[in-house]
């Protein structure tokens, strides 16, 4: 009888071990296809907003294989564009911005977000829009409504992180914080990329870029009653192509001389260093 009872605890034993080992292995079964397609789905995200927010270097194919240019080089390229209303900039001279986006399905679809406000023009009577952009775009249009053409900002590949008109003296500018330039080595423009500020004279169709050697423009500041612009530009000290809680400096640019200077004199730098120590 006790040989009986053991070998029924013994037996009870080994089946409750099998079943807690299956119930284990269930669980760990579970747990792994869980964690896979959450992975799975953080990527796909991490994928699309890094497509949404970019444009990619390498021009992608037109679909029909058989379609290709004239020269036989390969198949045509197949951009697609989105070109926003147009926007009243100067109603005496009758100018309008049109921002323009990819549209391409393979880019994802582009935000972007505006202000938009009027002021007085002090040397007329007439009222000027002022619009702030933020968001992706691949390029600005100027479209003269008396002349009937447009003309486009950028001659060459670049991505817009945001941009504005300003009115000084009677000239109409484009403020712009753009990169041109695939500084963190990963196939695509985007926002991640050092930015340069752009100024657009609207008048003599003239673009000029401000940059400095690895440094990239975080924000800039409309000096009041002045024709000056303060920058802020992170310094990539790790030369990384990217800023990630980099120290600044400030910059001014001047609309009148063209030219961008220090914004504080080097020896109060230099004294704040000092005192930093």
């Amino acid at each position: 009888m006790d040989k009986l009872t053991t070998y029924n605890q013994r037996l009870l034993a080994i089946i409750g071990t099998l079943i807690v080992g299956g119930l284990l292995i269930v669980l760990l079964i579970g747990a792994f296809v869980l964690g896979s397609e959450l992975f799975g789905s953080r990527r796909a995200d991490d994928d699309e907003d890094s497509s949404r927010d970019s444009f990619s270097l390498r021009p992608s194919g037109n679909r029909n294989d058989g379609d290709t240019n004239s020269k036989g080089a390969g198949p045509k390229t197949d951009i697609k564009l989105t070109f926003e209303s147009p926007e009243l900039i100067d109603t005496v001279k009758q100018l309008y911005l049109i921002p323009v986006t990819l549209a391409d399905p393979d880019q994802a679809l582009v935000t972007d977000s505006y202000d938009v406000t009027n002021e007085p023009d002090i040397e007329s009577s007439a009222r000027t829009g002022v619009f702030e952009h933020q968001g992706s775009y691949l390029n600005i249009i100027v479209y003269n409504q008396l002349a009937g053409n447009g003309q486009m900002v950028y001659k060459k590949p670049v991505h817009i992180n945001g941009f504005r008109n300003y009115l000084f003296k009677g000239k109409q500018y484009l403020l712009i914080k753009a990169s041109n330039q695939d500084t963190d080595k990963n196939g695509r423009l985007s926002y991640r990329d050092l930015q340069a500020f752009y100024v657009y004279d609207v008048e003599v169709n003239q673009l000029q870029e401000i940059s400095f050697p690895n440094m990239g423009l975080q924000e800039y500041t409309l000096l009041h009653n002045s024709d000056e612009i303060a920058l802020t530009f992170g310094v990539d000290q790790n030369q990384n192509g990217k800023l990630w809680d980099e120290p600044t400096v400030l910059k001014k640019y001047s609309l009148a001389t063209r030219r961008a200077t220090d914004l504080l004199d080097k020896r109060l730098v230099n004294q704040l260093q000092q005192i930093g120590k």
